[in-house]
């Protein structure tokens, strides 16, 4: 039930974690705003964009640091991403489903 990642959904994506973090400086805070954010901006449900947030956490992009109060932050992977042509080039050398 894997579906193919959409590339301008996680640009998406990263542009509202950047902004989050303080472009990866800070921990991110109630990250379900983000997720509802991308999920409105790009239409696509709420549970569809968690997926592609969990891929990025699988993948060692994002980093869970505290269920209470819950917290992730960039990975030091995940803060070598700085533009839309290190997340496609990111992509392309990871698995392609969430």
């Amino acid at each position: 039930m894997n579906s193919k990642i959409d590339l301008s959904v996680m640009k998406t994506l990263f542009r509202e974690l950047w902004l989050q973090s303080d472009l990866c400086t800070e921990p991110i805070e109630h990250i379900w705003f983000t997720i509802n954010e991308v999920a409105k901006s790009t239409s696509n449900s709420s549970k569809e964009i968690k997926k592609y947030l969990d891929y990025l956490i699988k993948n060692g992009i994002i980093e869970l640091v505290s269920w209470e109060p819950l917290v992730h932050q960039f990975t030091e992977d995940g803060k070598r991403i700085k533009t839309e042509f290190d997340i496609e080039k990111t992509i392309k050398t990871l698995p392609n489903k969430v």
